[in-house]
């Protein structure tokens, strides 16, 4: 069984309740006068910061942090220092889909990679404080409105992302090998081991797996970050080299990995100097996962490492993948930051699912079409089809938008899909396509054409639909 598959089986009730009132922390422990004021910014806000050094258990630190980041309610990172740990701790947050809130150290540097999801830079630890306290309650309020709101929302990016609910586990493996070098002026710059490279594709040529690098991931998206990502959820597992030169964000993408609960090995370089004393050890924190150690690449890696892929396959195959539930606190029904929520919003915002943010604060000088249409809808004999046309800049999406919002609150409907003509062409399949995953079954988009519809059609029976599209058509079925 998988990490997060067995800690989501083992955690207990006792644990998630605990876990509503924490906010875990990553940083780099001889910090204390950074512990001090986030403690007192949290208390603030009425939850505990949840430092790991602190806890002591019988379980590997691997496990209790893993578990500690899948129940609290959210996670606070300092990047201040490239500390291993606090990267790969980082990176877990990010692969369970949690709320994390970065912070950093004016004149501290991230990764290019990170510099766009630093939330809060700070100058001093008095700075830290205040700021924490103004910005953490609206920015927790917002990850749980989208939390409860789209089952594809990505908190750490903040967008919807068609990919958060996909694993397409094809025959390929992820090569993570960043390691840091300096150029010719003396800058830090990313590099990797050419011959280390072709070692490693030698030596698993024989298991017929095609291996991905870092620098051959394509770029698509607007953060490089979702693109290693996306690589993630198309490999079968991820080969992961450490060494003392070894990039942070090698082990933010470990951190990512582990958090999408995708098996990976560690390939460990112990280099040693003249007079024999190991160079690098993995961390504390890795303990735990799967690892080949070498000394010599072009010796050990040809002779031993196949045999050792070769049992960490079979100890993985047919592995049940881990459902991602997320260990969510039930953060309505405890009020933190919501005063007063009226009775059936919680329900009503568990049926929303894919519904995107409202385009609009008020809807104004619309009442009589907005009546005409859920007069229609609520006719149980009325045609299935009530259509929006207009030209451009009507108003027809925040109008097709207050009707799928009212249609829930009376509860005509179970749930929502929405499709918009504007990002792609819709097709009969591509609307098909779209159901099935924003219903929670994105395993039918990998299935024939005709299967899929009657996957489809089978999964709608006994099911209020409204589909919901912009410039198209409100479909129900």
């Amino acid at each position: 069984m998988s990490l997060i598959s067995r800690l989501l089986q083992e955690i207990r009730e006792e644990e998630k309740r605990e876990g509503e009132l924490q906010c875990f922390i990553g940083h780099e422990f001889r910090h204390k006068d950074l512990r001090v004021k986030l403690e007192c910014a949290l208390e603030r806000l009425g939850l505990q910061a949840y430092f790991a050094d602190r806890e002591v258990t019988g379980e590997y630190i691997l496990d209790k942090v893993c578990k500690k980041i899948l129940v609290t309610r959210a996670s606070i990172v300092d990047l201040t220092t490239a500390n291993p740990n606090v990267y790969f701790e980082f990176g877990v947050a990010i692969g369970l889909n949690k709320p994390v809130f970065v912070v950093l150290k004016r004149g501290a540097t991230v990764p290019p990679l990170l510099d766009s999801f630093v939330k809060l830079r700070f100058t001093s630890y008095a700075g830290l404080e205040r700021e924490l306290s103004e910005q953490v309650p609206g920015w927790l309020e917002q990850s749980i409105e989208h939390h409860l709101l789209y089952n594809t929302h990505c908190h750490f990016v903040n967008v919807l992302c068609p990919d958060r609910q996909r694993l397409t586990f094809q025959r390929r493996y992820l090569v993570i090998d960043q390691m840091e070098g300096t150029n010719e002026e003396g800058q830090t710059i990313l590099t990797d081991d050419p011959d280390l490279r072709a070692e490693l594709s030698a030596a698993l040529d024989r298991f017929h797996f095609d291996p991905v690098f870092l620098g051959d991931v394509p770029l698509q998206d607007t953060f490089r970050l979702c693109d290693y990502c996306r690589a993630l959820r198309d490999s079968s597992f991820a080969l992961c080299h450490l060494t003392w030169r070894t990039s942070p964000n090698v082990y933010l993408l470990l951190g990512l990995v582990t958090g999408l609960d995708i098996p990976s090995l560690l390939v460990v370089h112990e280099e040693r100097d003249k007079r024999g004393r190991l160079l690098f050890e993995i961390p504390t924190m890795l303990r735990g996962l799967d690892a080949f150690y070498y000394e010599y690449p072009s010796v050990d890696i040809p002779e031993r490492l196949g045999n050792e892929v070769e049992g960490f396959l079979n100890r993985h195959k047919g592995r049940p993948i881990s459902s991602k539930v997320l260990v969510f606190p039930d953060l309505i029904r405890r009020n933190f930051f919501v005063e007063e929520v009226a009775a059936g919003s919680v329900e009503k915002k568990a049926q929303l699912g894919n519904l995107p943010p409202k385009p609009y604060r008020e809807l104004i000088a619309r009442d009589s079409e907005l009546e005409e249409i859920m007069a229609a809808l609520r006719d149980p004999v009325a045609r299935w089809i009530a259509a929006i046309h207009g030209e451009g800049g009507i108003g027809k999406t925040a109008l097709s938008h207050e009707v799928a919002d009212r249609c829930l609150t009376e509860r005509l409907f179970d749930t929502v899909v929405w499709e918009s003509a504007y990002e792609r062409e819709l097709t009969f399949e591509t609307v098909i396509d779209t159901i099935a995953q924003q219903l929670g079954r994105a395993d039918i988009l990998r299935l024939k054409a005709e299967e899929k519809e009657g996957q489809v059609m089978a999964l709608l029976q006994g099911q209020r639909l409204l589909a919901s599209g912009l410039n198209s058509t409100l479909t129900i079925a």
